[in-house]
């Protein structure tokens, strides 16, 4: 038996459908940071292969895209066996009451820009 912990790299996910958002905020946290790499995503199917793949330290993202909530798609993550769950960030400029209670309930944290 050997026990392993997985370690995050230090990366920060950003998924947005809108391709002008992501390279705004991927430049901007660039920009800003010194070793830190920033993988996009344009959709969550997407994002789940990064995550599982590159296991970054956070995600950033907006509230939905494509019709998927991120709370549904953070929920999706901590049922789908996944052997990281990283720390979880919505950006978004438009989220209703329902999804903003959903977000905070399971521990994700929410800035409208």
């Amino acid at each position: 038996f050997i026990f392993t912990i997985p370690i995050s790299t230090p990366s920060i996910l950003l998924i947005d459908d809108k391709q002008t958002e992501r390279i705004i905020y991927s430049k901007l946290i660039e920009s800003l940071t010194d070793g830190i790499l920033v993988y996009t995503a344009s959709n969550f199917e997407e994002a789940k292969k990064i995550i599982n793949d590159k296991m970054p330290m956070l995600v950033i993202s907006e509230s939905k895209i494509n019709g998927i909530n991120a709370s549904d798609f953070y929920k999706s993550l901590n049922t789908n066996v996944a052997k990281y769950i990283p720390t979880y960030f919505v950006l978004t400029r438009q989220i209703n009451k329902s999804e903003f209670e959903k977000c905070k309930s399971i521990g994700i944290f929410i800035r409208k820009r």
